[in-house]
This record gives C-alpha cells, sequence and structure tokens, in this order.
C-alpha cells in the first residue's frame, strides 16, 4: 500500500536527519536519504496527486543534498567535487517539485518561501564552487520570489529577507566587477532596510543588518574610489551599530560589523590623507573589542600609516609633525604589544607587513618581534 511505503520513507529520512544533526555517519544518512526517495517515488507512483507524498519527496531531496554535502566534508578534493555536483542535481529536483507545490497552491506563502530558500542554498553552493554567474542567478530568483510573496503576503520578516538577499547579490556583482547592477542592488536593500528601521524602532536586528548593508555599499564605493561617498556610508553603518549595541551591548556579531565598520571609514580616512580622523577611528576600532588580537594588530597598522602621513603635513611645523607622529608611533606599539598579549603569534607577518614599515627601526619592535619569533623559531 502506498501509505506503509510513504511512511517507511518518511521514518528513514527522519533518522537520517538525525544523524546529520549529530554529525555523526554522513554516509549512512545518505543511503537513508535515497532509500526514502526510492520508497516515496513508489508511493507517488500509485497516488501522483497526493499532496504530502510530492511535499515528503521534496523534502527528502533537500535531505539527500544536505547529507552529499556533509560526505563531501569528508572527501577527497576529486570525490568532494562530485557530490557537491550530485547535491546541486537533488536541489534542482526539489526546486523542481517544490515550484509545483507553489503553483498548485498559490495562498500557502510557505510552499513559495521553501523556494526561495532552495535558490538561497544552491547560490551558496554555487559559491563554494566557484560558479559564481550561477551564484548570482539563484539570487535573482530568491529576490524575484522574495518580491511577490511581500506582494502578495506583505510582512517584515519577508522584507527583511528580501533586503539580506539584494545586499549579498549586491556583494557577488561587486566581487565580479558589476558595479552599476550592484549598487542598484545595494541601494534597493538599503532603502528597504531604512523603512524597517522607521517602522519598527524597536527592533535592533534591522539596525544590525542595515549597518552591514551600509558597511558592504561602503567596501564597493572604496574599492571604486569614491571616497566621500564610501565615508558617508561606513559613518552611517557605525550609527547603526552602535544604535543596536546600545539594546545588546554584548552581542558579538553586532561587536564584529562594528569594527568592520571602522575599518573600513579608517582605511577611506587614509586613502583621503585625513590622518588625524583616521587615527580616531583605529582608536575606535581597537576598543570595540579590545579582547581581540586581530583588531588590536588592525588598530596598529592604521596608526602606523598615520605616522607616514604625519610626517609629510606641511601644514604643521617641523616639531609638531615631529611630536605627532612619534605618538601615532607610540599608540601602535602599545597596540601591537596587547595584540600579542591577546594571542596574535605571526612573527612573519609582523616582520613583514608593509603598513608597520615607520615602526620597524624601533627597539621596542625589534624587542617584539624577537619575543615572538623566540615563542615559534620556525616563523620568522
Amino acid at each position: 500500500m502506498p501509505e506503509y511505503q510513504s511512511w517507511l520513507g518518511a521514518t528513514q529520512s527522519n533518522l537520517a536527519a538525525i544523524l546529520l544533526r549529530l554529525n555523526d555517519e554522513p554516509g549512512e544518512a545518505l543511503k537513508l536519504y535515497e532509500q526514502a526517495i526510492s520508497h516515496q517515488q513508489a508511493a507517488l507512483k500509485s497516488s501522483p496527486t497526493n499532496i504530502d507524498y510530492r511535499t515528503f519527496l521534496r523534502n527528502h531531496y533537500e535531505g539527500l543534498a544536505e547529507a552529499l554535502l556533509a560526505t563531501a566534508d569528508h572527501a577527497d578534493l576529486a570525490q568532494a567535487a562530485a557530490q557537491r555536483s550530485r547535491a546541486v542535481d537533488a536541489y534542482r529536483q526539489a526546486l523542481k517539485i517544490g515550484k509545483e507545490l507553489a503553483e498548485n497552491f498559490p495562498m500557502e506563502p510557505g510552499y513559495c518561501e521553501t523556494l526561495v530558500w532552495f535558490h538561497e542554498r544552491l547560490g551558496s553552493l554555487f559559491i563554494e564552487m566557484g560558479r559564481s554567474k550561477e551564484a548570482q542567478e539563484e539570487y535573482r530568483q530568491a529576490v524575484a520570489l522574495l518580491q511577490k510573496l511581500d506582494g502578495e503576503f506583505p510582512s517584515p520578516k519577508h522584507r527583511q529577507r528580501l533586503a539580506t538577499d539584494q545586499s549579498y547579490l549586491g556583494h557577488l556583482l561587486a566581487t565580479a566587477g558589476e558595479r552599476s547592477e550592484a549598487e542598484a542592488r545595494y541601494r534597493s536593500a538599503i532603502q528597504t532596510q531604512e523603512k524597517l528601521v522607521s517602522e519598527y524602532p524597536g527592533v535592533v536586528a534591522y539596525q544590525h543588518d542595515l549597518g552591514g548593508t551600509l558597511n558592504n555599499f561602503g567596501l564597493m564605493l572604496l574599492d571604486a574610489g569614491r571616497l566621500d561617498e564610501a565615508r558617508d556610508a561606513f559613518t552611517r553603518a557605525i550609527a547603526c551599530q552602535q544604535a543596536a549595541l546600545t539594546v545588546d551591548s554584548d552581542n558579538p556579531s553586532y561587536q564584529q560589523f562594528l569594527s568592520n565598520h571602522y575599518w573600513g571609514l579608517a582605511e577611506t580616512l587614509l586613502r583621503q590623507g585625513k590622518y588625524a580622523e583616521a587615527a580616531q577611528a583605529a582608536r575606535k576600532l581597537a576598543s570595540v573589542r579590545p579582547e581581540d588580537a586581530q583588531d588590536s594588530y588592525d588598530a596598529a597598522c592604521f596608526l602606523a600609516r598615520c605616522v607616514v602621513l604625519a610626517h609629510r603635513d606641511q601644514k604643521l611645523a617641523q616639531q609638531q609633525r615631529e611630536e605627532t607622529a612619534s605618538a601615532y608611533a607610540d599608540q601602535a606599539m602599545d597596540l601591537l604589544r596587547r595584540s600579542v598579549e591577546r594571542g596574535f603569534r605571526d612573527a612573519e607577518k609582523l616582520n613583514k607587513d608593509a603598513d608597520l614599515t615607520p615602526l620597524r627601526e624601533r627597539d621596542d619592535f625589534q624587542e617584539l618581534l624577537a619575543e615572538l619569533q623566540a615563542k615559534d623559531p620556525e616563523n620568522k
């Protein structure tokens, strides 16, 4: 009887999902999903219009794709590539069934929401596989579906997800050098997120999301040499993340994003030659997560670059140039020492990083380098 086939398939699928969640025996989970698909197909052959059977089969294909990706993580390069290709095929099967369900039940938004997830997952997978154009297309499909969903079933959840996918598509396009469309996608995402922030001021996650999109947009503008616009984007991103942290001060994601925003602002200001403001941004970067070794290191690099610009500043008298540059160098060294105290151990990077050239002749720099080299003689 078809219901027995379906029940058996569902049981096998549930067991496979448990094995995957436990990160145990992905190969066994893979076999169970393959068996579940076979049983569900047999049930559908007897009852081709049964909605539950079709939904189960869609879910089994999704599970199969995830199991294939899990086995790829434990395989050699050739086997991993083959498993990822099979995962793409499994997701496409899930999409095919999902599209039929969404078309048959247009008043049930859950079917369309699942399609969005499949497109997003495929997009992420294509990025891992180095297939950027196909990743872009999957995110375009996700965006189109979310626009349709928000038009027919308006909700902040749909708009938040739409903005996130627009922003991510913008990132993919910018990385591929397609800046015109990337800018349009970023601006669309920002506009949507600004409305969410305005309509739901108590939801700090919307502030966080907006800050993230502004940051990525700022990085694209920075790369394009549009420095004034980049500076504005990073400044706005900082304000958004600070607002989120005012409510949830210990949130690690908010803290990391704020550090990223200060990094972008410091880099932009340095490229503009505004070293005093860049130094201030660098100190703020170091203060967001004082226990983070990389933040302290990055801030030290920014301050070391300020040393060079201060030495060149003809608006200052010679003595003032020297005093200003020396102060920046001292601050940079303080941060480098803090970075080492917090776990930085890359002596080779410390020795060769061009940003730190203004510090390299200092005795305290050489002492710090020798200390690191002594801890790891092979890393010089």
